[in-house]
This record gives C-alpha cells, structure tokens and sequence, in this order.
C-alpha cells in the first residue's frame, strides 16, 4: 500500500501553470494519454489505466470525497493484458465510467503535479504528495505547491473526475 495526499482543482491557463512548475524547479516527465475505466466496487475505486503505448496498470483506492485535500490509500499493479483485465473486470463487477484525458506530469520533492486536459469536462490541477511518513512534512510540502500555484482551494473537487461524467 501507498499513502498520498492529494488535490484536484479546475485550472484556468496549463500554461501559465506550466511555467509555475518550471519556476518552483519542478521536471517534467512528458505527456501521456491515458484511458481510466472504473469497475463497479462496495468500497473505494478500482480502474483500469491504460496508457498511451501500450502499459496498463490497475489501481485500487480508498479517499474521502469530501474537503480540498485528502489522504488517499493506493495500491497498483501491472495489467500486461489490458484487455483480458477489462474484459473479466467488466463482467464480473461492471463499469461505473471512463475517463479519457491527456496529462502532463511534473515532479518535485517527491510530489506529482499534473496539468490534466480531460475529455468532455476540461483543464484540471492535481497535486499528489507522496507520504514520507511525516503528515506534518507532507502537508508543508502540500501547501507550498498550494501557494505557489495560486490554487483557490474553495474550488477544490471533492471526488474523481468519473463523478463529473456522471448525469
């Protein structure tokens, strides 16, 4: 298991964002397209992340839907055969939605910035502070990106981007 905490949050200018990253010393890693489909679970969520290229993993977690910044529980594993996975994970549980967005992803101090462009819904932040193990340390580092971006955490999303596509 891998712990985080994590934001998300509308994002008016990836640009302007792109080169806040840049300024704080963040790398950037590149750019992925990537195709989420959420399986129907009693708890937590559960997809399937296919990305451009062929890489596949899934991805089990539990996180509050509810406050700006939240503590997520995860766990991943390789999906070699994406569509065999989707297929059985279909049948056996059902899709609750899918996901399609292109993202951009930075590091810095081992926290995960991505400027996310998701179909149907729009341009997005989200912050991912790896936990060290230190809440104290790991919401000091949550904050500076906070600050440094500008984020208006009232704005927060309390969910996934799977909700917003829900009618």
């Amino acid at each position: 298991m891998h712990r985080n905490l994590e934001l998300k949050a509308p994002l008016g200018d990836v640009l302007a964002a792109s080169r806040v990253a840049h300024g704080v010393g963040a790398s950037e890693l590149g750019e992925l397209r990537q195709v989420d489909t959420y399986f129907s679970v009693e708890r937590g969520r559960l997809k399937l992340r296919e990305i451009e290229g062929g890489i596949a993993e899934l991805i089990f977690y539990h996180r509050p839907d509810e406050g700006a910044v939240r503590w997520s529980d995860f766990w991943i594993s390789p999906a070699p055969d994406a569509g065999s996975t989707k297929a059985l994970l279909t049948a056996a549980l059902g899709v609750c939605g899918t996901v399609k967005k292109h993202r951009r992803i930075f590091t810095w101090n081992d926290c995960r910035i991505h400027l996310d462009e998701v179909d149907e819904l729009g341009s997005f932040l989200e912050f991912e502070v790896l936990s060290t193990g230190d809440e104290i340390d790991d919401q000091a580092r949550m904050a500076k990106l906070v600050e440094a971006f500008r984020v208006d955490v009232t704005q927060a999303l309390p969910g996934s981007y799977v909700d917003l596509l829900q009618p």
